[in-house]
C-alpha cells in the first residue's frame, strides 16, 4: 500500500514580509508559490512566528505538507499580509 499524505493549499498572502527571503532555504520554489513539510517541531530559525501558525493549522487538519499559491484564496484563521 502506498504511503499518502494530505495537502493544504493556502495563499501566499499568509507569508509575511520578512519571511519570503527564507523561503528558499526551507521550502521548494513552485511557479507561483512554494511548497513545504509542515513542520511538526520549530527546529529552524527560518520558520518565523507567522510560518509556524500555518504550520500548526495544517497539522491541526490533518495535512502534512503546504503549497503556497498566490492564486488561492486567504483564509481568516491565519494573519494576511500585502505583497
Amino acid at each position: 500500500m502506498p504511503e499518502i499524505k494530505r495537502l493544504l493549499i493556502l495563499s501566499t498572502a499568509h507569508i509575511a514580509p520578512a519571511q519570503r527571503e527564507n523561503m528558499t532555504s526551507i521550502a521548494d520554489d513552485i511557479e507561483y508559490g512554494w511548497l513545504m513539510w509542515a513542520y511538526d517541531e520549530r527546529s529552524s530559525d527560518d520558520i518565523g512566528d507567522e510560518l509556524w501558525a500555518a504550520c500548526e493549522y495544517a497539522r491541526a487538519n490533518g495535512c502534512d505538507y503546504i503549497m503556497f499559491d498566490r492564486d488561492a484564496d486567504a483564509i481568516d484563521d491565519l494573519p494576511k499580509f500585502d505583497w
